[in-house]
């Protein structure tokens, strides 16, 4: 081999920096086109792991309508069933007694008779005992004479808070028009054993103007025949049968 000239030897060292300089370029690229790229690969694989804006609404709205189906279900599970009830209307509002006829239906269909007929009409609420009982019915009133047979005793719930039960004499048998509304918990009294070895049949429950009852029974009173007669006594200008949810 021969030894290179001058120039020879300047040619191969621009070729050679000329490659060396390609390959820098090049890696220079490569390490560019990462930097770039690489995020984006990384981005992609996040992408198949997690849901897109879209999938995140769609499966919200999957789980609104799975929500909304299960209060659905809910709602319907929850329905309530109708029950017979009255409405008696005074001047200072409504008092209403949900019906109990699976209890005592002789005793009810008693009382939706009086309404029917309209025997109640004109009748009050007339003995107020505090934390004892309000009363209503027909007595004193000359011109109301039950022309029915009085009803058979019907015994099968406590006298509590709310509930109404007939009134009668000591005849267990002899219940017609009157009722009380229980202003506190008398299942011991006002049950068999207690003041009355057979008990009072309880017929229904105040649903709705609790309020008024108690006002009712908080009025001014008088004895008269052993009972606390109300001074101003609630006229029942109404009664209306209806049904309530339960």
């Amino acid at each position: 081999h021969r030894d290179l000239t001058h120039t020879e030897r300047k040619s191969w060292m621009r070729r050679q920096t000329e490659t060396v300089r390609r390959v820098v370029i090049a890696i220079v690229l490569l390490a560019v086109a990462w930097y770039f790229l690489g995020p984006t690969k990384v981005k992609n694989r996040d992408v198949a792991t997690k849901p897109t804006k879209t999938e995140e609404v769609r499966t919200s709205a999957k789980a609104t309508v799975t929500t909304e189906n299960k209060e659905k279900v809910e709602v319907k599970a929850k329905q309530t069933t109708k029950a017979e009830a009255t409405i008696l209307m005074f001047d200072r509002g409504n008092i209403t007694f949900r019906l109990f006829p699976e209890v005592a239906p002789t005793t009810v269909n008693n009382w939706k008779r009086m309404i029917t007929t309209r025997f109640l009409m004109g009748c009050s609420l007339y003995r107020a005992e505090p934390h004892f009982c309000l009363q209503g019915g027909c007595w004193g009133a000359p011109d109301k004479n039950f022309a029915w047979p009085p009803i058979p005793l019907e015994y099968k719930l406590p006298n509590k808070e709310q509930f109404v039960s007939m009134a009668r004499t000591s005849d267990p048998n002899s219940a017609t028009s009157e009722f009380s509304i229980m202003l506190a918990d008398n299942g011991k009294w006002l049950g068999p054993g207690g003041s009355d070895p057979h008990g009072y049949a309880v017929f229904a429950e105040v649903v709705d103007g609790w309020d008024l009852v108690e006002s009712f029974a908080t009025g001014q009173t008088k004895e008269e025949g052993g009972l606390k007669v109300l001074l101003e006594r609630p006229t029942i200008n109404n009664i209306v049968i209806t049904t309530v949810d339960v």
